[in-house]
């Protein structure tokens, strides 16, 4: 019975990521060539070099020298996405970000979906390279994965019927139409599979699917201009754009060298604010080991040793997404501290007596902080 339980589960998760939006299987096979050639002057410090090789404008080859790719170890994942985007290749995303970190390989998909948009044409987008490995680990539905795609292409309804009971799954991205998410023929097996192992089936996935892609429907230029801040920059890495990434290639850029500072910082310094220094050691947490989103405060109570003082926030959205760090001082309306999925931040006027909230929230999304900290000031000594 358990063997049976361990089979079932096993082949509801096979099933259930046919049409799941996200690829669930293994480091894509897909291999690109390397980023293009260094299109500035070479840079002048280990931060500057790893932010030039993750943004795609230098030569990977860069990483490979051991201060810089250290550092590049624990680059942001909304800028590894955007180089990977910008040098259309799976390379800066299987070095920096594998699979197993993050929600199934997530930097290759969106690599593989701006591939598709300015590429393949049609409605590829909607089941880009990605969503075709994971639908062919399934063996029952390779032909059905080879029209799918083909369909998906050509954006011809009439396409469809060659799909062998995803007729109705096709039509509804093409159409992006969620009420066409209907799981027909052998596909009724694979939704009731789902649903028996209490994952969401294939209609399920189908409705998320053109919830999260149906605005790419717009076209490159003007994802580029009004998309969402993370999907916007994308685009403009697929576009070529010479300010593609800045955002987060200045974010990246602002807190290595931050942390290298703090790291190599005097003792006055030091003794100004406790334990920044070390934090900087382990403050970028893999994205894959992350429970959940944190904002982290060190040291937190600040030492009050004068009528100022220091502490260095950190934070990881745990999915690779882009974020935003807002402050509020004693209840005062928010401000903008800082953006991108991960980094950290120096805040070097913590004033003895008043209390900061720091909270985190993603950054298409500002209801609902993803975490929170509250900073306050110890005692003077």
């Amino acid at each position: 019975m358990k063997t049976n339980d361990a089979g079932m589960n096993r082949t509801g998760l096979l099933l259930t990521c046919l049409f799941a939006g996200w690829a669930c299987f293994g480091a894509s096979p897909l291999q690109g060539t390397e980023s293009a050639a260094v299109d500035t002057p070479e840079p002048r410090s280990a931060c500057e070099r790893y932010v030039a090789a993750v943004s795609g404008r230098a030569k990977l080859a860069l990483l490979d020298d051991p201060e810089v790719g250290t550092l590049a170890a624990q680059a942001p994942g909304d800028l590894v996405m955007c180089g990977a985007v910008r040098s259309d290749s799976d390379a800066l995303c299987e070095r920096l970000l594998p699979v197993e970190h993050g929600p199934s390989g997530a930097c290759q998909h969106m690599r593989s979906i701006f591939h598709e948009l300015r590429s393949a044409g049609g409605r590829s987008f909607m089941f880009d390279d990605r969503d075709w490995e994971g639908c062919r680990v399934v063996r029952l539905f390779p032909a059905l994965c080879d029209s799918l795609r083909k369909a998906m292409r050509s954006a011809d309804p009439r396409d469809c019927a060659a799909t062998d009971g995803a007729e109705s799954i096709c039509r509804a991205y093409i159409a992006l139409d969620k009420s066409l998410c209907h799981a027909e023929g052998k596909l009724k097996l694979v939704e009731f599979l789902a649903k028996l192992v209490g994952k969401a089936g294939i209609e399920e996935s189908c409705r998320r699917t053109i919830e999260s892609r149906a605005f790419l429907a717009q076209g490159l230029e003007r994802v580029a201009e009004s998309g969402p801040p993370l999907e916007r920059e994308l685009a403009r890495a697929a576009l070529g754009r010479p300010d593609a990434c800045a955002p987060f290639a200045q974010s990246a850029l602002t807190s290595c060298l931050q942390n290298v500072a703090m790291a190599s910082s005097g003792a006055d310094r030091r003794k100004a604010s406790q334990g920044v220094a070390g934090a900087t050691k382990t403050l970028l947490v893999p994205t894959g080991k992350l429970p959940r989103p944190f904002v982290r405060a060190e040291p937190n109570p600040v030492p009050a040793i004068s009528q100022r003082g220091a502490t260095l926030i950190s934070w990881n959205t745990g999915d690779g997404v882009g974020g935003r760090v807002l402050v509020s001082r004693d209840g005062s309306p928010e401000r903008e501290l800082a953006a991108g999925s991960q980094g950290s931040q120096v805040v070097d006027e913590i004033t003895r007596g008043s209390t900061y909230e720091f909270r985190l929230y993603a950054a298409i999304d500002s209801r609902k902080p993803l975490a929170s900290v509250r900073v306050t000031t110890s005692s003077a000594p």
